[in-house]
């Protein structure tokens, strides 16, 4: 059963909640997420996607049509009513005074002697008339990037190359400043606040600075975290301060900043932990401007047998980290006073985290659990309670998919693949598995489960599959989802009952409905 209209036949599979009873019992409708409500001349902080969700409008980005613009205003007749054909492989998009900003990688720009990024500036003034209107070359292979105010900035070549672009009138997009950057050998984390931009770099051992120096262990790793002032609101770009220090991050979930502190979780070779001073360690660090990475706290996590470091997650005045070895600990820690954190509570369980979701008093996780009667690893959804931080409780975790089941995208985008309607206490995971496993005959299938967690009760509402795997599920006010694919989007209904009500294949001629609204009508 597929996500497929126009010639294709609409069928998408659901399965009751009877079907699943032999089961174990990252926002905003687009991505763009302030880290706090922003003062009134403070710069808005947004997070592009390869989606984008302006209701009853979906801006999709993809490796064979470019730019698709879908109207959901009817969930029963989805609608594409336009595309701009884009080169280069997706990275992200924008929506910005009218324009999309999308970004692509693998293009060879004019006079250029490799392959480097393209900002493409496309105009859905009038959704069902796109127009591209000019293109920004970009220097390397562009990875990360974010919207701070009227500036996009980005980061290429394992964050060798930091460019800032002035979008203010994004019809005439410039590249403001471009700042060459010390390389790592293990790619680039970053993170943006309203006037700092930092970006972590890795290295294998090659390089020894700073605490690294000192580090008699090659397979550590060393992180160096770099600050580029970005306070300029026309995107001029300086170089701040930096530091590196030993171990490596797992993934950009461990680099985090509040209130003038930049917090990061480390581990060994970015994995491990051990005891004594090769343990996971969380560092505090204060960080007011550009020009300030001052040492504050260094909390060891120290476990009693090597365990792996597998998610990690910061909440305002907490952290959650989990690692694994046969068991699941969970550690909660209170970094309320930023110069003494402390481990407040532990907890182990089976299996293990991939990403956590806080939820206030609730934690949200989604990771893998041993299957009683298989013995395979299976994906797994888990609620935890963690209004006491000293004695956090697993209150519920339910097996899905199969072993050859997985998240689709990398665990630096998982807060834009699961995702969580807050309206309707429902979770929403994407997975896609293969039905022959490893073998080269393999072919790909997608999901997307529902989880309700309404009444601290974890249950699963049931499952959408797809003969294509699935890259996105959007949440679409008030009780729809739109499951994206590589070629379709699909309409789902997630109450009364979940089920399909329509889709639109994506390789179709445009063909929006004569005489009604470009959005295809109100789901109100």
């Amino acid at each position: 059963m597929t996500i497929r209209q126009a010639a294709c036949v609409v069928s998408l599979a659901c399965l009751a909640c009877q079907a699943c009873s032999s089961e174990e019992s990252g926002s905003p409708s687009n991505t763009s997420v302030p880290t706090t409500p922003p003062p009134a001349m403070e710069r808005l902080i947004e997070e592009g996607d390869i989606v984008w969700l302006d209701d009853p409008i979906l801006y999709v980005l993809n490796q064979t049509k470019g730019l698709s613009v879908v109207g959901l205003g009817n969930p029963a007749a989805p609608l594409l009513i336009g595309r701009v054909g884009l080169a280069g492989t997706p990275v992200e998009l924008y929506l910005h005074n009218g324009h999309i900003l999308a970004l692509n990688s693998g293009i060879r720009n004019a006079g250029a002697s490799t392959a480097g990024s393209r900002l493409s500036v496309v105009d859905v003034t009038l959704p069902e008339h796109p127009v591209l209107r000019s293109t920004v070359a970009l220097e390397g292979q562009t990875t990360n990037s974010r919207m701070v105010g009227d500036v996009l900035y980005t980061a290429s070549d394992a964050g060798r190359v930091i460019e800032s672009v002035d979008v203010s009138n994004p019809a005439a997009a410039r590249v403001v400043d471009r700042m060459p950057l010390p390389p790592g050998s293990h790619g680039s984390d970053v993170l943006a606040t309203p006037s700092v931009f930092y970006v972590a770099t890795q290295d294998w051992g090659g390089k020894r600075m700073g605490e690294c120096a000192a580090s008699t262990y090659g397979n550590d790793g060393c992180t160096t975290i770099i600050a580029v002032d970005i306070s300029s609101p026309v995107g001029a770009l300086r170089r701040g301060a930096s530091y590196s220090m030993t171990g490596m991050l797992k993934d950009r979930w461990g680099l985090d900043f509040s209130d003038g502190v930049l917090r990061v979780l480390l581990a060994r070779g970015g994995w491990w932990t051990s005891g004594g001073s090769l343990s996971a360690s969380l560092r505090t660090f204060r960080a007011r401007t550009a020009n300030e990475i001052e040492p504050l706290a260094n909390l060891s996590l120290a476990t009693e047998r090597i365990e792996k470091v597998m998610a990690v997650r910061f909440d305002g005045p907490r952290a959650y980290v989990v690692t694994f070895r046969q068991t699941d600990p969970l550690f909660a820690i209170d970094i309320s006073n930023p110069a003494s954190p402390k481990v407040a509570g532990h907890l182990e369980t089976p299996g293990w985290l991939d990403f956590i979701i806080p939820r206030g008093n609730r934690l949200l996780g989604v990771g893998r659990d041993q299957d009683p009667w298989t013995g395979s690893w299976r994906l797994q959804a888990s609620l935890y309670d963690v209004s006491t931080l000293g004695a956090p409780r697993l209150m519920g975790r339910t097996l899905f998919g199969d072993s050859y089941s997985a998240l689709p995208d990398q665990s630096d985008n998982f807060a834009k693949v699961v995702r969580v309607v807050d309206a309707l206490g429902v979770l929403l995971v994407p997975y896609n598995g293969s039905s022959a496993g490893y073998s080269s005959t393999k072919t790909y299938d997608g999901h997307v489960e529902v989880f309700s967690f309404a009444g601290d009760v974890l249950t699963t509402l049931g499952r959408i599959g797809s003969t294509d795997p699935i890259l996105r599920a959007v949440p679409l006010p008030p009780t729809y989802i739109a499951a994206v694919t590589e070629t379709a989007v699909g309409v789902i209904q997630i109450a009364p009952e979940l089920a399909v009500t329509g889709a639109v294949d994506l390789n179709q001629a445009v063909t929006p409905a004569p005489g009604a609204p470009s959005d295809g009508g109100s789901r109100d």
